[in-house]
Order: C-alpha cells, then structure tokens, then sequence
C-alpha cells in the first residue's frame, strides 16, 4: 500500500502510466479535502460524471441492499471499451472489507475511489489475492489553521505572484473554505494580474473572485431542475456541511418552479427545451411547499429535507431528459 500527502497526489497522477488498475483510498475528517482529491483523480481519468457508462456511485445503502453489487461493477465491461469510475462513499466501519473486495476484482479497465472517515485502529488491506500496491492511501485530516493560506500563497507563488493579507483573507472568505473553488479563483486571479506582478490586492480579490456560495446554490437549482445528476451530485458535494445553502437552494428552487409553472400556464416561450409538463411542476411546487413548512417545523431536519426534496426534483426531471 502506497501513502500519500495530498499535496503529492497532482505528480503521482502525472507520472502514472495508465489510470486503471489502482484503488485511492481517501480517509479523513476533511470532507472537502477529499473531495479535491477524487476531482483530482476524476479529472486524470477523463471520466465525466454523468455519463453512466463510465462513472458508478455507490454508498452504504447500495452496498447493504446488495453485498455483490461492488463486485459486478468492477469487473463489468463498459460498453465503448473506456475506463469505469467507482465511486463508493462508505462508512469507516466498512472501509476495510470495501478495498478488499475491490482489490479482489480490480483490473486496468477500472478504477475505484474510496472515500471515508477516520479509519479504524487495525486498518489493513491484507489477506486479498490482489497486491496491496495497488492500493494508494491518502489521508485527509483536518484543516489546521493557515493551511488554506498556505494553499493560496504556494498556487499564487506558481505565478510569481504574492498576495496581502487582508486580500487573503477576503478570499478564503468567498470561496467558503472549499478547495476547488479556491482553486479556480487563484486561477483567475493569475490570469488578471498576469501583466502586473504586484501583490494581489483587496481591490484585486473584489474584482475577479465571485460569491462562491452563492454561485454553487444557483448552479445547483439549475442542474436539479434540469435533472443533470452528475453535476448536481458534484455541486451538493461543494456545498459542503454546512446546510444553510441547502436550504437557500430549496427555497431558490421552489421560486424557480413557480415561475415556471406560470410560464408554462401563460405558454411564454423560454427559447429552450424544458421537458416538464404544467401537471408535473403542479406537483413539484406541493413537495417542495411540503418539505419547506415541514423544515420550519422541524428545524433540526431542515437540511436533511432540503436535501431530500432537491434530489427527489433532479431524480424526476433525469427521467424526463
């Protein structure tokens, strides 16, 4: 079994010879961590996430319902002979037995991604006919303070850019402490300043770096409504844990219905292809009405609901594509 920093998995993957064959092991408190490192190792892959062909989630419940459904997947053909995702989010618990079957199935047509908690105390892929070094182990423990910071400062210094403090604390507050989106606005912000190599200023951080939260909610709402799953799941996944932008979404989305209904009744033309009825949207407008009052009697579910009733919204509308 190879160990490795996070910071390590960009030259690992560089110098990897083919992407399959391999289980990642993500495991650590640091959800957002982990998932930067599987976008890390999707977008190496060249796996897109909504293509059903190529890409598999499975969690807990799948696992559960069906102790052989790992196994099928892994050693099942994609129909245009391209390399298979499995994604599995799984318990700590059932990490252990996870990798061991996937190490046991495992070839270079396939590649499986991990993701869990804290593992436990005797963790050990051991005991499979499979050798362990194709399994790749990285830990992602909690953010200590000034890592982000940290982050920033190194991707910027890639640059030949530095940045102020103040500056960096703006954008870490935008981008909500999610990885990726930090990323990206490094990214941009490069690109702004590729001309003018002073410190990145505040006014700098004001001009190019968006509302992060606020851009995740809206392209989520979207994706849900267009029922585009891969993306939806990938959008609640950067919203991370916090449920206040869940429930923004479900109220967002809940407007969004609305309008549209209306639209639909006044036959006003949007110029695109949407595949809901009035008769549907009708629907959709009393369970989201329903999961929105019955979050507001139940505050401490309220995220949970949300999150229910928008998965409900994007599993329908995929079914209408």
């Amino acid at each position: 079994m190879a160990n490795l920093a996070p910071g390590q998995l960009d030259t690992f993957l560089e110098q990897r010879k083919a992407p399959g064959g391999a289980v990642f092991l993500l495991h650590g408190v640091n959800e957002a961590l982990r998932l930067a490192c599987f976008d890390a190792i999707r977008r190496a892959a060249r796996v897109d996430q909504g293509d059903a062909f190529a890409y598999v989630r499975l969690d807990d419940a799948a696992l559960e319902a069906d102790a052989g459904r790992l196994a099928d997947e892994v050693k099942a053909v994609s129909m245009f002979g391209d390399l298979r995702l499995i994604d599995v989010r799984c318990a700590a618990r059932a990490a252990q037995n996870v990798v061991r079957l996937a190490l046991e199935s495992i070839d270079e047509s396939c590649l499986v991604v991990v993701s869990t908690g804290e593992l436990p105390d005797g963790f050990s892929a051991a005991g499979t006919k499979k050798s362990t070094p194709a399994l790749i182990a990285i830990a992602c423990p909690a953010e200590r303070a000034g890592d982000l910071r940290t982050l920033v400062q190194d991707q910027l210094r890639a640059h030949d850019l530095a940045i102020g403090d103040d500056a960096l604390t703006l954008l870490l507050d935008l981008s909500g402490g999610d990885r990726a989106a930090i990323a990206g606005e490094v990214e941009k912000l490069s690109a702004y300043k590729a001309k003018d190599k002073t410190p990145v200023s505040v006014e700098d951080v004001a001009e190019v770096v968006a509302d992060v939260s606020a851009l995740l909610t809206d392209q989520l709402v979207r994706a849900a409504y267009a029922g585009d799953m891969g993306t939806f799941l990938t959008l609640l996944d950067r919203l991370g844990p916090h449920g206040s932008e869940r429930i923004a979404a479900l109220m967002l989305t809940a407007s969004n219905v609305q309008f549209a209904h209306r639209a639909k009744m006044q036959r006003w033309s949007s110029g695109r292809n949407d595949p809901w009825k009035p008769e549907d949207l009708r629907v959709m407008m009393r369970m989201l009405a329903r999961a929105t009052l019955q979050g507001r009697q139940e505050s401490r579910a309220s995220e949970l609901l949300a999150e229910r009733a928008l998965l409900t919204l994007a599993q329908r509308a995929g079914r209408r594509r």
